[in-house]
């Protein structure tokens, strides 16, 4: 990856992809995760893919998108660690498919376009037709995450673990906040987003790396960046005693999220070995939570665990009978007690291990999964190649693995169940 600095807080990554047949370019804004703020970043790329100066409506810019080999341009909103990341993703054919066109190359200018002179019917602030239509989407979007019983448990969870911080933050804002918000505060806004994030913009597959230099470096010429680096706070404390919370809803199958906290986050010497572990414990087919909980046991309809290595988080979701919420939880927390204790096979941690580097080879044949990875190393500060990353995973040990699970420590436990 070879990166560019246009100015402060402001860089280029250009990955290399000569196999490719498309590029793609991506913006990612990148700020401190906090309230109302949320909800702004939530709802301004959305506003921003309605249309731009040059092309005002959804069906002209569609038009266009089209003619450029069905280009796309799309959008998305996530949490990493205590960053809210507002990202614009453009992708079509390489300029050398189709020399005479250079679709890649338009396409960058477009997406200057798009990002930096927004539609604004009178000058001042966005189209109050557009806001509020999005508004409704996002709102919408919203419920239905709601509505997704496995999701909301696992926001109400995070939002109970991190109450008392900005991590426990929906990533897409709140309801109350996305209907009090106006065109002309949206807008105030946005200007504030482009001048006081960090702003990394990748490029991958062939491209013209000159001239995408210059258009990005022209579309910020008259921005001063102000930006503060990424947020990534250390590991605090572990809470002295479990939280247990349950709520009901109108469900047939209870959803059990178990919230961990783990000081290994991914500047830790162990992190690679956290990987290893989460993998082991409930993040294949052949871990712990899968093999006993699942199928042995038959006490959940699905087991399985996620490692957040940026907050240093270890969540298990479970479908369960409404009446195994205990016994499947003592069976979880068995579980992880026998990962501590050593009581794995060496064929588990071959599996696993393999498991993740496989993934990781994988990763080489997408570009916007090459693109996480690189992201994801820049914001936790760990800048780390692919291949180095293989090599980290191969040389964990099994004392490693059981050391990184000793700092796996139960802090919360949601458990959603039917009205009784």
């Amino acid at each position: 990856m070879q990166t560019v600095n246009i100015k402060n807080g402001v860089n280029i990554h250009f990955i290399e992809g000569e196999r490719f047949k498309t590029s793609l370019l991506t913006f990612n804004f990148s700020r401190p995760l906090q309230n109302p703020e949320a909800s702004y970043n939530a709802l301004i790329p959305a506003v921003l893919r309605r249309g731009c100066n040059r092309y005002p409506k959804s069906s002209y810019l569609n038009t266009y998108l089209d003619d450029l080999y069905g280009a796309s341009a799309s959008y998305a909103v996530k949490k990493k660690g205590a960053n809210q990341v507002v990202s614009m993703r453009f992708s079509t054919i390489c300029d050398s498919m189709a020399p005479d066109l250079k679709p890649f190359s338009k396409l960058c200018a477009l997406a200057k376009q798009m990002i930096f002179n927004p539609y604004l019917p009178n000058d001042e602030f966005f189209d109050t037709d557009y806001v509020e239509r999005e508004k409704i989407n996002l709102i919408q979007f919203i419920e239905s995450v709601i509505n997704d019983k496995k999701e909301y448990a696992k926001k109400r969870l995070i939002e109970e673990m991190y109450k008392d911080e900005t991590f426990g933050i929906f990533e897409f804002g709140s309801i109350d906040d996305i209907k009090k918000i106006t065109a002309k505060e949206l807008y105030e806004y946005y200007k504030k987003l482009l001048s006081s994030s960090t702003v990394d913009i990748f490029v991958s597959g062939k491209c013209d790396k000159e001239y995408i230099t210059d258009v990005i470096k022209e579309a910020f010429e008259e921005i001063e960046v102000s930006s503060s680096g990424y947020t990534n706070k250390p590991f605090g404390k572990y809470n002295e005693d479990v939280k247990y919370i349950s709520e009901t809803s109108d469900i047939t199958q209870g959803k059990l999220s178990i919230g961990f906290k783990t000081e290994v986050t991914a500047n830790h010497n162990l992190y690679f070995a956290m990987a290893v572990f989460n993998n082991l414990f409930g993040g294949s087919p052949h871990s712990k939570l899968f093999l006993n909980v699942r199928e042995k046991l038959s006490l959940a309809y699905y087991a399985n665990s996620g490692y957040d290595g940026h907050r240093g988080l270890v969540i298990v979701n479970c479908g369960i009978e409404f009446d195994k919420y205990e016994i499947t939880l003592k069976e979880v927390l068995k579980q992880l007690d026998d990962i501590k204790s050593g009581s794995f096979t060496d064929e588990e941690i071959s599996a696993s291990i393999l498991a993740i580097t496989g993934s990781h080879n994988a990763a080489k044949d997408s570009m916007s999964v090459m693109e996480e990875f690189c992201f994801g190393g820049i914001v936790s500060g760990l800048n780390m190649s692919l291949e180095d990353s293989v090599k980290k995973i191969n040389a964990v040990t099994r004392q490693d693995i059981i050391d990184a699970a000793k700092t796996v420590v139960l802090d919360t436990v949601f458990f959603l169940k039917g009205d009784e």
